[in-house]
């Protein structure tokens, strides 16, 4: 979107917290964010996206076009999506870790509080808090900084001080948007005024259906999969997609549930429960289950919760899908009949590309549908946008009675969903973007080569 506003592709630049090369699993070359600050700070210009790793498909990256004129700022910064608000600098240096040796380096740090703040802060690049959320005094003076459909849900149940910096921050900012009303809600309460829009990764079958085996989307429509079948009765054979599009088409050919859970269901009670739900499915429906991993960082998904449930279920038709690659994710979710899985971006993308779909939750969801409590992210997002889908959170006990409820449900709500929640984002992108000046005429900020 922002090549389409008219910016360079040159002078797009992708930073996190730490430097990694992503490109390999589909990502962006990613530079340490507090390397490109201090670059800012004594060259030209350019453009930077801040994510939170490799966690999902909705990367994006900033910056309007250039022109010349006063005012113009010299870079532009965009927070885009996520959960970044209320994501603290101990979570974050942990998560930039590799799960092999984590348990070790937690219980390491357990009673070595001095040392574990070093720590921290030699790993992610400040002694800042809540560091994913950038202030606007660390750019240059013509710099600006946006937040583009950000959440933080929880950010009242933050520590005072965590808390009062995201709110500095924000204040300061040159614009700020956020995906869902809770976070709204507790900005308004600081004097803050967001804009609300749904989380970037809503574009991603718009913007890129070639790249998801999706030529010529019709939101709704996957290739090979006969939308809105009764339960009970089977799709026909998988047919008409280009080759390598759908990565799980030849073994399912009635079709397949795409399934994804993080490691913390991975108890073996919940492991029977899940096992048990997804046979119920299969049996009902004739579909295969698909396990994919929506990210691999510390306290996200791991292989091996799948593979211990795969065992326990009494059907042959199932398969872990190992890739990370956030292009055959989205494809394998795009394709399949169904997503239940406690990713929101799973969720967001199997909306976007108007499949049924279900949040698995590991207690009973506050603040979505009937129930009270605080909202968690997903029932906050789920209930600013997305209740064209009955029974959208459950707890895994009543995951086979959802999923076969949400695969009836009619495939023009689900369109009308997915092209309205693209409708919504284009605007309020639009509007984020038009309140902004256009980025000054100056080279790219390139970064340094080994």
């Amino acid at each position: 979107m922002l090549v389409q506003a008219g910016v360079d592709p040159a002078r797009l630049h992708f930073a996190g917290l730490a430097s990694r090369d992503l490109r390999p699993v589909g990502g962006h070359a990613v530079q340490a964010l507090d390397a490109v600050v201090a670059r800012l700070s004594g060259a030209g210009t350019t453009a930077a996206a801040v994510r939170p790793g490799p966690r999902g498909p909705s990367g994006s990256s900033v910056g309007p076009g250039s022109s010349n004129g006063p005012g113009a700022p010299s870079a532009i910064l965009l927070h885009a999506g996520g959960e970044l608000l209320t994501c603290d600098a101990w979570q974050a240096a942990v998560m930039l870790q590799p799960p092999d040796g984590l348990q070790a380096l937690l219980h390491h740090f357990a009673s070595r509080p001095a040392e574990r703040r070093a720590w921290v802060r030699a790993t992610v690049g400040t002694g800042e808090r809540m560091p994913y959320v950038v202030s606007r005094t660390r750019l240059p003076a013509h710099a600006r900084v946006l937040h583009l459909g950000v959440g933080g849900v929880d950010l009242d149940r933050l520590a005072r001080a965590s808390r009062a910096e995201v709110l500095r921050k924000l204040a300061r900012a040159d614009g700020v948007s956020v995906r869902d009303a809770t976070t709204r809600a507790h900005l308004a309460g600081a004097a803050i005024d967001a804009l609300l829009i749904p989380d970037p990764a809503v574009m991603v079958a718009e913007l890129f259906p070639d790249r998801i085996g999706l030529p010529g989307h019709t939101p709704g429509h996957a290739p090979g999969h006969a939308p809105g079948i009764p339960i009970g009765a089977h799709a026909g054979a998988h047919v008409g997609t280009p080759s390598g599009s759908d990565p799980m088409g030849a073994a399912f050919a009635r079709g397949y549930l795409a399934v994804q859970f993080s490691a913390d269901f991975g108890d073996d009670a919940t492991l029977d429960t899940i096992a048990a739900q997804l046979d119920a499915v299969a049996a009902a429906t004739g579909l295969g289950i698909v396990f994919f991993r929506a990210g691999a960082a510390p306290w996200h998904d791991a292989l091996e919760p799948y593979q211990r449930v795969a065992a326990r279920m009494r059907t042959d038709a199932t398969h872990v899908f190992e890739s990370l690659d956030p292009w055959a994710i989205c494809a394998l979710i795009a394709h399949s009949r169904g997503f239940c899985g406690s990713s929101l971006h799973g969720r967001i993308v199997a909306a976007a590309c108007a499949r049924p779909r279900v949040t698995l939750c590991r207690a009973e969801p506050a603040g979505a549908a009937d129930s009270v409590g605080a909202p968690t992210k997903h029932a906050a997002y789920v209930d600013t946008w997305d209740r064209s889908v009955a029974r959208a959170l459950v707890t895994a006990g009543g995951l086979a009675a959802a999923v076969r409820e949400a695969l009836g449900t009619d495939p023009d709500v689900l369109r009308t969903t997915a092209t309205a929640l693209a409708a919504q984002f284009r605007s309020g992108f639009a509007r984020l973007l038009a309140e902004t000046p256009p980025l000054a005429d100056a080279p790219s900020l390139a970064a340094p080569r080994a």
